[in-house]
Formats: structure tokens, sequence, C-alpha cells
């Protein structure tokens, strides 16, 4: 009698250890396939600075018109600051330009090295009383397709440089852009009515485009 309790004992301590042991295996399972899924949503909601706007002030010019002042300071890769642009910028509103190429959400789920993230050429800054072709050029070194921020940081890859050099012909062409990965591959500007003594933030979210946000109180 003793011997079959101790072995209905074992028996059920084996059953409860295999229990035990394969809910601790759904259990790890289903927390790998949580981070996985915080991996892909952290990169999806990620968002870069890349630019600075510092408003030194906000004048009028002989004519009675808005004359707005600024430092335009983008950042490279590894968050050093570049030269930075003094621009003095008619009207009322301020826009900034620049080239966007955003890839397939598969790519920036995967974190892909090349893909992983929107790529950025800004072109220049204009304001609402001037025509944009006439505006502050931003990288005039950029006619050769390669951005000074990729001068300053690193050797950018024959991809990106083939993106840069081919962008209006990729823009024409979404189905030759989309054989690269390229979801999106436009031209886009964002702007505001900037106020004196404001600092603003140019951003670009990981499978997005442009952003510009006050990162302090203003002042009017």
């Amino acid at each position: 009698m003793k011997k079959a309790v101790g072995l209905a004992v074992v028996a059920f301590l084996l059953v409860a250890a295999v229990v035990a042991w394969d809910y601790l295996r759904k259990e790890a399972r289903h927390l790998e396939e949580v981070r996985k899924l915080q991996e892909v949503v952290k990169r999806l909601t990620a968002e870069r600075r890349v630019a600075q706007v510092v408003v030194s002030d906000r004048t009028t010019d002989l004519a009675g018109n808005t004359v707005t002042h600024l430092d335009f300071i983008e950042w490279d890769r590894a968050g050093r600051p570049l030269s930075p642009i003094i621009a003095t910028v008619p009207g009322t509103e301020v826009y900034f330009e620049a080239l966007v190429i955003k890839f397939k959400r598969e790519y920036v789920e995967k974190g892909d090295l090349l893909r992983g993230a929107s790529l950025i050429l800004f072109r220049r800054i204009f304001g609402s009383s001037q025509e944009p072709r006439v505006g502050i050029p931003i990288d005039p070194q950029a006619e050769d397709g390669i951005p000074r921020i990729y001068r300053v940081d690193e050797k950018p890859s024959p991809f990106e440089v083939n993106l840069w050099q081919r962008f209006w012909y990729y823009a024409d062409h979404p189905e030759e852009a989309s054989k690269l990965g390229v979801r999106v591959i436009q031209c886009e500007a964002v702007g505001g009515r900037l106020q004196a003594n404001r600092v603003y933030e140019l951003s670009v979210e990981a499978d997005g485009g442009l952003n510009l946000i006050p990162t302090t109180p203003g002042t009017e």
C-alpha cells in the first residue's frame, strides 16, 4: 500500500513538474513575443532630433513687413552640431524644406541597418512673403547628392548616395523606388510663426516625416 502511495506521489510530482515546465516555457515564449512587439513599436514610434532653430529676434523692415532672425543648427548622426546657418527670413511664417525618404515599415520594424529610419536632406529656409526658390540654401554642398551630415560623420553608403543623386527619378518612378524598400520619397516643408527668444526643434519620425516643436516657453 505504502509503495503504491509512494509511486502515486512520484507520478504526481512528475506530472506537476512537466506541467510547470510547459507553463514556464509558454510564459517565456509569451514574454519574448511581447518584448519583440515592444521593440517593433519602439522602432516605429522613435523620433530623433535633426536640427535646432534659435530665434533671436522678430522685427519689421522699412516697409513694415515682419522679419525673423534665427540660427539654424543641424545635427550629424552622432548628435554633434554642425556650423550654424545665420538667417534673416522675411514673412510672418518661416518654413524649412527638406527632401525626405521614408522606407517600408517592415524595414523599420526590423531595425534594418540602411532602411531602419527615414532619411532627411535639408534644402532651404524661406519665409511666407518670398518664393521658396529664392530662399536661403541650407546645404549647397549637397548638389552632388551627399548631405553634409554624412560628410562630417561618416562616409555614406553607395545605397544612400544613389538615392540622393537620383532622388527625383525615384520620386517619378515609385515602382523603382519600391524595389529599394522606399515607401515614400518626396519634398516636405514644415513651418510656423516663430517667436522671438525661443528655441525650436526639428525632428523626424522613424517611419514618418518632419516635425517642428517649440522646446522653450513662448513670450508673446
